[in-house]
């Protein structure tokens, strides 16, 4: 393969990675400035295995918005083993735009 080539496609790569990231980073920011906070409760952990087989956890939390509406969504947990266990009630800030997208208000159980 042509080394041209090769940084060029490193390059782009990188580029696009850098801009991902830093749109993840905005959308959380925006969602903890403009989110609302209520109870989450974690009603399953279950393992997910990716393609380098390595296991994140899969934590499905159910939670209450404040017109009442009733949210099943999932979070991916990274920390191994898993910060959360079935039954743990955890503080999440969801997005009033989209109220199925959300973030724990803490990364890590205290």
């Amino acid at each position: 393969m042509n080394p041209t080539f090769i940084v060029i496609l490193s390059t782009v790569g990188a580029a696009l990675l850098f801009f991902l990231v830093r749109y993840a980073i905005k959308e959380r920011k925006r969602i903890k400035q403009t989110g609302i906070r209520v109870e989450g409760l974690v009603v399953k952990v279950e393992k997910d295995y990716g393609s380098n087989h390595s296991a994140t956890h899969l934590l499905h939390i159910q939670y209450t918005t404040a017109e009442g509406e009733v949210v099943n969504g999932i979070y991916r947990d990274i920390f191994h083993p898993s910060s959360y266990m079935e039954g743990d009630t955890l503080t999440i800030i969801y997005d009033v735009n989209n109220t199925s997208r959300f973030i724990l208000a803490n990364m890590r159980k205290k």
